[in-house]
């Protein structure tokens, strides 16, 4: 019952495996893009370090090479046979001033802090051109000869090996620092790929469950729908089995009526035969059981009436006096038999002609009746029969002194 399912079910799980091989067809593309952002954020990084640390390492082989431009400057300028071109002098000494403030800044000190060589060296660069401000200072304070450039070529010299010293330790150390920052960077990167591969390798895993979560949910799905099903097939017997044993009740109730018509005729007849009193009065008990019988083939035809709900009330002229004293007649034989008496009150105002269905009100009372004398071990049963004085109606009134109903047995009355 469950293989015709098989191919619907497979058809309506694609869907569900086209949207996760799409998913993880997206992660897989949105890992490899971090992936190769995360390298060029690497290749940025370190190129970033190394222009900064050439920067650095530029500014102090420009400071050694002006500071020797300077010098070359100065010396020329001592030949007596030429001219003293202050112009030119001027324009050398303001280049190195300037090379000066490319390594004078809080990133080279922070660079090169670890290095005691720059704050000696800066200090002597300062020094230097505190002295020769005085001749070349804007204003200068004294005119610039040849005697004061011997003196600031002689300071000037001074400045040569720190400066070149300077500029070999600083080489050195942005090298190390380089090759350093370089590694951590490295290794981040490394453990940043690290965290991705294994953040992929759990959304893997979580897609996987996922996968199998919806094949055992597609799978419970086909076991409840073949149970739906089955429960639809077993509805639809207990259905046509209920059919046939209605079918079955009323052919079986109609064939019993049939003699049992015939029985009825037969007692009518003998009941206007000359009969010993004795006899009559067996012959009523029996014309009496013989329609309750009859009442209970038409309770057995009702059955499937009540099961299709189309039980009707068929009211029609009736003898309420003489269905009441039959009720009674018939009822007061299974009382007595358990020792109880049976009282019937008839209120003289009840009308004797009512429109009424014969069928259902015997059949009422005849199940009040019953219950009230099967629950009632000694004491009384009683039928009492009024006409209400709000509405006008016949009320009837069964009472006994059995044993009762509780509120729970109450609750349950007029039920299916």
């Amino acid at each position: 019952m469950t293989t015709p399912q098989a191919p619907l079910e497979h058809q309506r799980s694609l869907p569900h495996r086209l949207w996760l091989v799409t998913v993880m067809v997206a992660l897989a593309v949105v890992l490899a893009a971090v992936g190769a952002a995360q390298w060029r954020q690497y290749k940025l990084l370190d190129s970033a370090l190394q222009m900064q640390h050439h920067g650095l390492g530029w500014a102090l082989l420009q400071l050694e090479t002006e500071q020797l431009r300077l010098r070359n400057a100065f010396q020329k300028s001592l030949d007596d046979t030429q001219p003293l071109d202050l112009d030119a002098l001027q324009l050398r000494y303001d280049i190195f001033v300037s090379r000066v403030g490319l390594i004078d800044h809080e990133r080279a000190h922070a660079i090169l802090g670890t290095e005691p060589m720059l704050g000696n060296t800066l200090l002597l660069v300062h020094e230097f051109i505190n002295e020769i401000d005085h001749f070349m200072g804007d204003p200068p304070q004294e005119p610039l000869t040849r005697t004061a450039l011997q003196k600031i070529l002689r300071q000037l010299n001074a400045l040569e090996v720190p400066m070149h010293e300077l500029a070999l330790s600083a080489s050195r150390l942005l090298y190390e620092r380089a090759t350093l920052s370089s590694g951590e960077v490295l290794n981040q990167n490394k453990i940043s790929f690290a965290l991705t591969l294994f953040q992929g390798l759990l959304l893997l895993t979580l897609a996987a469950v996922v996968v199998h979560q919806l094949r055992t949910l597609s799978q419970r799905r086909a076991r409840l729908e073949a149970v739906a099903e089955n429960l639809s097939s077993a509805r639809l017997e207990a259905e046509s089995a209920s059919r046939v044993k209605s079918a079955f009740l009323a052919n079986m109730s109609h064939e019993i009526r049939t003699p049992l018509h015939g029985l009825l005729g037969m007692i009518s007849l003998l009941q206007d035969a000359k009969l010993t009193p004795q006899q009559a009065g067996f012959l009523k008990t029996a014309h009496l059981s013989a329609q309750h019988l009859l009442v209970i083939l038409n309770d057995i035809l009702d059955l499937s009436q009540l099961e299709s709900g189309r039980l009707q009330i068929n009211p029609e002229p009736t003898d309420l006096w003489h269905l009441i004293k039959d009720v009674h007649e018939l009822m007061r034989s299974p009382a007595q038999a358990k020792g109880l008496s049976f009282h019937l009150q008839l209120a003289p105002d009840v009308p004797r002609w009512v429109m009424a269905d014969v069928t259902r009100v015997r059949q009422i009372l005849f199940n009040l009746l019953n219950n009230a004398t099967k629950f009632s071990s000694e004491g009384a049963v009683s039928l009492s029969v009024r006409v209400a004085a709000s509405s006008g109606n016949v009320e009837f009134i069964v009472a006994d002194s059995g044993i009762g109903m509780s509120e729970a047995t109450q609750r349950r009355l007029f039920q299916r």
